[in-house]
């Protein structure tokens, strides 16, 4: 495999998994199978741990519990100005912001 299979089977996972539970136990839970997993490719791990931890940031932003601030914004707006934002609805900046981030 190249780096950049390596990579795109790495971080499309991630990115999902990101936008529903908390980024770092995600990396953190991924950082001894990208070790395992560099090991048997013979790619350096050191090219993986960054986007990993760059998808981890980036697919939080696809829902509003990916993050603490999409939370905390969630309910500032909803209070200040009498909007509803909707589960996903923070998806339409962050699913795109994601995606050509990561390209």
């Amino acid at each position: 495999k190249n780096l950049f299979d390596a990579q795109v089977r790495l971080l499309i996972p991630v990115a999902i998994m990101s936008g529903f539970m908390n980024n770092t136990p995600i990396v953190a839970m991924l950082i001894p199978v990208v070790e395992s997993w560099s090991l048997q490719s013979k790619l350096p791990a050191s090219r993986l741990y960054i986007p990993l931890s760059y998808a981890a940031i980036l697919g939080g932003t696809c829902t509003v519990i990916g993050t603490s601030t999409n939370i905390i914004l969630k309910g500032y707006i909803e209070d200040t100005y009498d909007i509803t934002i909707g589960f996903f609805q923070v998806g339409y900046v962050g699913a795109p912001v994601t995606i050509v981030a990561m390209i």
